[in-house]
């Protein structure tokens, strides 16, 4: 399965969108000694701060964000105790997960720190990240204790707001619209530094609306996940995927020119129609795609919109031409006059 970019860590951008810059700072910097913040719907995912590796001895670079690093850095038996707090706070939220823990330091001594996790769910109360910050437990002081007050009281004003915000569709596990917004804009900015090709892909579900008639919501939700596995297996890491809309998904293929993207998309359209989703054998996929040439001078928000509008466009011309197909923008007049030229019953269909 294709890795995540590890060039910059999603979850301490996330986590500076929903925090106010100085209480941000404040938690990595501070005598809180430090957070982590871990990724529910990746559950190998979890970023640590700078001061809470400082605290143990550590640099950024020496450490792996995953979650497994954390459980490696805890004494068994506290991994196993701080596990099952965890899992009482997820189930029941007003369970206080607030616990001493040990961990080792780099230099083989035992650091304990007080551990406050908070769970952030979504509209539907699922649990999306936990967040945990620490203090020393020796640290008794007036000022660190209405600090940490402070952070919960606005991590409690902001659940609402990351309910609204997440980032993931919650069926597919991919990004959602906003989420996928914002990956998009920053590789066009990459693209437009490195003067790059960039294109983007529309992978329609054609006939959906018939499994959600004829089986049912879960049936569909099956559906999606087996094409996400499949749009997965079909990218590089370097690629981003999301869930646009109910029955669209984007593919974002960086320094990719029209030739590799329309071999991606025909992967994928082949791959739906030889082996059915769930066995659904009238599913199939239509693949709109787009490619531009980028230069610094050009405008991200234009760039943006422009694509949007290319692949809009194509995807109405490939549902038009009766679907299940890979039709790239520059070749939709080819379409057009090849349809003219076979069919002068419709001679103005495209008129």
């Amino acid at each position: 399965m294709r890795d995540k970019p590890q060039e910059i860590h999603y979850l301490p951008k996330e986590l500076y969108m929903f925090i106010k810059k100085p209480l941000f700072e404040f938690m990595e910097k501070s005598s809180l000694y430090g957070v982590w913040y871990w990724d529910l719907s990746q559950k190998d995912q979890m970023w640590f701060s700078s001061g809470f590796l400082h605290t143990l001895g550590y640099r950024q670079d020496e450490i792996e964000h995953l979650s497994v690093q954390w459980k490696e850095l805890l004494l068994d038996e506290d991994y196993q105790e701080a596990i099952e707090k965890l899992k009482q706070h997820l189930k029941y939220p007003e369970y206080p997960c607030d616990k001493v823990l040990r961990y080792r330091h780099k230099n083989g001594s035992i650091v304990s720190l007080r551990c406050h996790a908070m769970v952030i769910r979504n509209q539907e109360n699922k649990p999306l990240r936990i967040i945990a910050f620490h203090n020393d437990i020796t640290a008794t002081s007036m000022p660190q204790e209405n600090a940490i007050q402070t952070y919960k009281n606005e991590i409690a004003a902001l659940r609402q707001e990351i309910q609204e915000k997440s980032f993931h569709d919650t069926t597919t596990q991919l990004y959602n619209r906003q989420g996928l917004e914002e990956s998009y804009k920053y590789l066009i900015e990459v693209a437009k530094r490195n003067s790059a090709l960039f294109s983007v892909a529309m992978v329609h579900l054609e006939n959906c609306n018939d499994v959600n008639i004829q089986y049912g919501e879960q049936r569909l939700k099956k559906v999606l996940r087996d094409l996400t596995t499949i749009l997965i297996h079909s990218t590089r890491r370097v690629d981003i995927l999301g869930r646009f809309g109910d029955e669209e998904f984007i593919i974002l293929m960086p320094s990719t020119n029209k030739k590799g993207a329309i071999i991606v998309c025909e992967r994928i359209r082949q791959y739906v129609q030889e082996q059915p989703l769930d066995k659904i054998d009238y599913l199939s996929v239509s693949c709109a795609v787009a490619t531009l040439s980028l230069n610094v001078s050009d405008n991200t928000q234009k760039i943006y919109d422009t694509l949007n509008l290319f692949v809009d466009e194509a995807l109405y011309h490939a549902q038009k031409n009766g679907g299940n197909q890979v039709l790239h923008y520059d070749d939709i007049n080819n379409l057009i006059d090849l349809f003219k030229q076979t069919s002068s019953e419709n001679e103005d269909f495209y008129q």
